[in-house]
């Protein structure tokens, strides 16, 4: 660890218990909620980057699943696969269905050429 870095208690190694930790998982928490509310969404995925490291995070109604921390940077030799993991999340997340990726398949945009009652709003609005 950079001796600049604060360091993770061992009970929840993805949490910074100080005040401003606290409060950016908390502005995070508040980022995915919303995205999911507004967007018709099963789950989320969200990457966060503060400095040189990085964490995924999947977001469901449930809850989350955080990975720990890596540093995405070209660093040293011995971190090379660490610098990988968020190409080859991206690489995977572009290969991904709309599903697998959280959209509501459920979800459909209503036609006004299929149903009167939708042209009958927009004319309205």
């Amino acid at each position: 660890m950079d001796k600049d870095e604060p360091i993770p208690e061992n009970k929840f190694p993805s949490e910074n218990p100080t005040k401003n930790g606290t409060h950016t998982c908390g502005q995070i928490c508040v980022y995915a909620a919303t995205t999911m509310t507004l967007m018709f969404r099963s789950h989320l995925f969200t990457v966060v980057v503060f400095g040189p490291y990085a964490r995924l995070i999947r977001w469901d109604c449930r809850g989350s699943i955080v990975t720990r921390r890596f540093n995405y940077t070209c660093g040293k030799k011995k971190d090379t696969q660490q610098s990988l993991i968020l190409f080859k999340f991206y690489q995977r997340f572009a290969q991904l269905t709309d599903e697998q990726r959280g959209l509501d398949p459920n979800i459909t945009c209503l036609d006004s050429d299929k149903d009167p009652r939708v042209a009958k709003a927009k004319k309205q609005f």
